[in-house]
């Protein structure tokens, strides 16, 4: 190695040294004063938090019936008939392009045997009708 490469090695590296001797001395300090401004906004917000009680109601101390419940709770002020449900549309239509599509699919099948390119497109179509069917059934 020659001298000036040996040269700019020690320089970083007295660099990299001094940088984190300093970078230790620094961070004991810093936290020390923060921790304690830290403790300080601790102690003085615990004094001012309200109490553990800020319901109105009268709750009486330790434990109830009331409280051991697990799970879903019914509320008291709940309506006592539940809403009535939407009206559905006639499906009549819809249940017939499912039998359409159904029947579409074994015709082409049947089909295809003889000629399959017009089998598979009767299987096809028959497909996507009875599919349009199924989703205008379940909406």
């Amino acid at each position: 190695m020659n001298r000036r490469a040996f040269r700019w090695m020690a320089s970083f590296l007295v660099l990299a040294v001094a940088a984190t001797a300093r970078a230790q001395d620094a961070t004991p300090g810093h936290r020390s004063a923060t921790g304690a401004q830290d403790a300080a906004r601790t102690a003085a917000a615990v004094e001012t938090m309200p109490s553990a009680s800020t319901d109105d109601r009268d709750v009486p101390p330790g434990p109830t019936v009331e409280r051991a419940a697990v799970g879903v709770r019914l509320h008291r002020d709940a309506p006592a008939t539940p809403a009535p449900e939407p009206r559905r549309a006639d499906t009549k239509q819809n249940e017939a392009m499912m039998i359409v599509g159904g029947a579409g699919l074994i015709v082409g099948a049947i089909i295809a045997g003889s000629n399959e390119t017009a089998g598979t497109l009767v299987m096809v179509s028959g497909a996507a009708i009875g599919l349009f069917g199924l989703y205008k059934y379940l909406q």
